[in-house]
């Protein structure tokens, strides 16, 4: 049955404890529980969930044949439920009890405890469903009673939870749909009217076409639902050959495993079938289809005996056409005894029926009894329609004047949520902007920190870089110094030497004696290498000619030497520098070039000056042995270690590769400012 709610075999529900009242959900009726609780004073309750679980399960075999029993087992679930707060027991019990309360016809409590059990639909996805196949089975009760009011009221609470909770469960969706294009189809058929039955129609397939954008191509159950939808549809507009196509089509996939559970639509449209050849008077047709109605309710076990009156009916006013009046009589009789307990709508069809049928056969009695009985049918309904209508509108007055009231508040509310919303918003806003400013205060703060940390840097290197300038500066003044003294008084005393002892040779004769003239060359030689050392410790080339003619003077006296083979290059057009960087650049050459000579073992040698962009690159290389403490060696020299710091100090970068016996690269890279350019070379 598709109102059926039904607890999972494992017992896997999800609802929380805490009961949320839902904002469009009626109001808890708590007050009526006791009503099926106090007769339980001396029962024994159930100590946990499994035991409620499995007295809900036993409770459900017994609903078809023993209602007392069932309801009793479900009130002792229900208290123990209670007890336990075990909110998805007691959801369970009360709509199971509304199931079995309209099994039986009783569709008043079982509208009631369907309503109590609203409450305890929680805000979770499968609360959200519940509630939602809650209130379409309340508004399915009221259409059963012909309440269509309160039903579409339920309807519509319906509709109002799939767009407040966005519901998006496509079965559930389109189960929605298509029981509200039932009812308003069931509207339609009940009016007089044209322009409300058009109006009806109209209403139904917009509910359709939003079924049909809900639905894809393998959800069979939503695929039957619409194509069923649509055969009533066609029916309403008496388009009876285009609605038997789809009502076939419905069969077609209804037989499917996957639509198992619309076994009571099955019987329902076979129902319709036979509905659709009566009012073309095709009797053979419309008897077949009445019958497979009937057969295929007894043999599914279906509970809705309005399925079974109406294939009845349709049975028996097919022999009416085909004069067959006593079978007529004989399948009409135990219909209208069925409908005797349900409302009134179910039965005047029948009576009509057989007085049609006691009429033809010339039993005027019973014709007249029956239709006797059909107007008194006729004549309460009316009355009923009328007293309920006039309630419906006291109801209706009440809840306008209930709303009224509940609107005032509502916008009372409203000014004093929105008053409240603004006080936050400005407390947001407030906070933001004090937010705002401290992280701005941080990281100005941090900006002048950065500043200073990166000032006292620049202040520190420009220290060393002043005191790497001092100590160059007194450097060159002290070998300036020796160079002149070396030169000027050595040099001086040594020529002294040199001529004396060259005219005293002359004077006494002693050109030819290999002895003097060995003195005399030796003599010559030393103040040649003084000459050389003075010229080392001041070069003049260097300050008249800069780094790049003080290097290829330097590489040429070492080549001469024939100490080593050493090649001498330049990349770029070498300017002049300021006179601090040159000397340093070339004492550094030379000190790197004294290395190899002394250690490396090398036999050929490169010095490289390069100058591209604003970047003075020295490179020395030799293909000797490799420097101890690289990948090659075990620990670098004094030497290096000077070089390197005094190169970091300058603003250099200093790179060093070497391996064993594979020589040694040295590059030295300097950043070159204005500062430190005199003039280009040119």
């Amino acid at each position: 049955m598709w109102d059926r709610f039904h607890l999972s075999v494992s017992g896997v529900f999800t609802l929380i404890v805490i009961v949320l009242l839902l904002s469009n959900a009626p109001v808890a009726l708590a007050q009526k529980h006791p009503e099926y609780i106090t007769q339980l004073s001396n029962e024994t309750l159930y100590t946990d969930t499994n035991a409620i679980k499995q007295a809900i399960k036993e409770a459900r075999t017994l609903e078809d044949d023993y209602l007392d029993s069932a309801i009793n087992k479900l009130r002792v679930a229900l208290k123990s439920s209670f007890r336990l707060k075990y909110n998805k027991g007691i959801f369970a019990c009360l709509t199971d009890m509304g199931v079995i309360f309209h099994i039986h016809n009783q569709n008043a409590k079982s509208i009631d405890v369907l309503k109590q059990a609203l409450p305890y639909c929680d805000t979770s996805k499968q609360g959200r469903t519940w509630l939602l196949n809650t209130y379409l089975a309340i508004g399915y009760r009221y259409e059963f009673i012909d309440m269509k009011d309160s039903a579409g009221n339920y309807y519509y609470k319906a509709l109002d939870a799939i767009e407040h909770y966005h519901i998006d469960n496509v079965n559930a969706l389109t189960k929605t749909y298509f029981q509200i294009i039932f009812f308003w189809l069931n509207m339609a058929e009940d009016t007089e009217k044209p322009l409300y039955t058009d109006k009806y129609i109209n209403t139904a397939v917009a509910y359709l076409n939003k079924a049909e954008q809900q639905v894809l191509s393998d959800n069979k159950i939503a695929l039957c639902r619409i194509t069923l939808s649509k055969g009533n549809i066609h029916y309403m507009k008496r388009e009876l050959k285009d609605a038997r196509v789809y009502y076939r089509r419905f069969l077609q996939l209804a037989a499917l495993p996957e639509a198992k559970d619309l076994s009571s639509f099955i019987t329902q449209t076979y129902a319709q079938l036979s509905r659709t050849y009566l009012d073309e008077q095709i009797v053979d047709s419309a008897l077949y289809y009445a019958q497979k109605a009937v057969q295929h309710f007894k043999e599914n076990g279906a509970k809705d005996t309005a399925l079974l009156i109406g294939a009845l009916y349709y049975q028996g006013e097919a022999y009416i056409q085909q004069k067959k009046y006593a079978r007529a009589i004989s399948v009409i009789t135990p219909a209208l005894t069925i409908a005797k307990t349900q409302p009134l709508s179910r039965q005047y069809h029948g009576h009509h029926l057989l007085s049609m049928a006691y009429q033809a056969m010339g039993n005027y009695k019973a014709a007249w009894e029956h239709q006797k009985a059909y107007s008194n049918v006729i004549d309460s309904l009316s009355q009923e329609r009328n007293l309920r209508s006039i309630s419906q509108m006291e109801i209706k007055y009440e809840v306008a004047e209930r709303d009224k009231e509940l609107a005032r508040r509502e916008l009372t509310i409203n000014s004093r949520d929105n008053k409240i919303k603004t006080q936050r918003l400005w407390l947001y806003v407030t906070i933001a902007v004090a937010i705002s400013i401290l992280l701005i205060h941080i990281l100005l703060f941090r900006q002048i920190i950065h500043k200073q940390r990166i000032a006292a840097l620049r202040m520190q290197q420009e220290k060393e870089m002043a005191l790497l300038q001092a100590m160059i500066e007194g450097e060159e003044k002290e070998r300036l110094r020796i160079a002149n003294e070396l030169h000027d008084g050595i040099g001086g005393l040594l020529g002294t030497i040199y001529m004396q002892l060259g005219a005293a040779i002359k004077a006494h004769h002693l050109q030819n004696d290999a002895a003097f003239t060995e003195v005399l060359q030796m003599q010559e030689n030393a103040y040649e290498e003084l000459r050389k050392v003075a010229h080392n410790f001041m070069p003049d080339i260097l300050q008249q000619e800069g780094l790049e003619v003080a290097t290829r003077v330097f590489c040429n006296r070492v080549r001469n030497t024939d100490a080593i083979d050493i090649n001498y290059e330049v990349v770029g057009d070498i300017p002049r520098f300021r006179p601090s960087l040159e000397l340093a650049s070339y004492r550094i050459i030379q000190e790197l070039t004294h290395n190899i000579l002394k250690h490396a073992n090398a036999s050929e040698a490169l010095i490289q000056l390069a100058y591209i962009g604003n970047c003075l690159s020295v490179t020395v290389e030799d293909n000797g042995i490799g420097i101890q403490g690289t990948p090659g060696g075990n620990k670098t020299g004094m030497g290096i270690h000077t070089i390197q710091d005094r190169i970091k100090k300058m603003g250099g970068r200093f790179d060093l590769v070497s391996s064993k016996n594979n020589g040694t690269s040295i590059n030295l890279h300097f950043v070159i400012t204005e500062a430190d350019l005199i003039l280009s070379k040119n």
